[in-house]
């Protein structure tokens, strides 16, 4: 499990963990959880092959648990604050600029 947590980048981990909600205590029931930074290597690549979530590798842990920590991080606006600064950072760069006239040639503008 160790070298699928290596596919997220240190800066990633770092700019994500803090936005990730804390997740309840469980009583000693059950499996224990799978660690966030593994779920969000499924998540990525996820987004990356567009795999359906039970078609994930189980060094993610399974499509389910994916599937629902990605719905929760969504729901608490984990995506929205990691993607939305790069989003709106690179709009602002691709908004045309003022270039003055255009050159009419025999075609027209072109």
């Amino acid at each position: 499990m160790e070298a699928q947590s290596r596919n997220i980048p240190e800066g990633l981990w770092e700019q994500v963990s803090p936005l990730i909600p804390v997740r309840r205590k469980t009583t000693l029931r059950g499996r224990p959880p799978v660690p966030d930074r593994e779920v969000l290597s499924g998540i990525v690549y996820w987004l990356r092959t567009g795999c359906q979530w039970k078609a994930l590798p189980r060094d993610f842990g399974s499509g389910s648990t994916c599937h629902q920590r990605f719905q929760e991080w969504c729901a608490a606006g984990v995506f929205t604050e990691v993607c939305l600064p790069k989003t709106s950072s690179v709009r602002k760069a691709l908004e045309p600029q003022e270039v003055g006239p255009v050159p009419s040639g025999p075609c027209g503008p072109w």
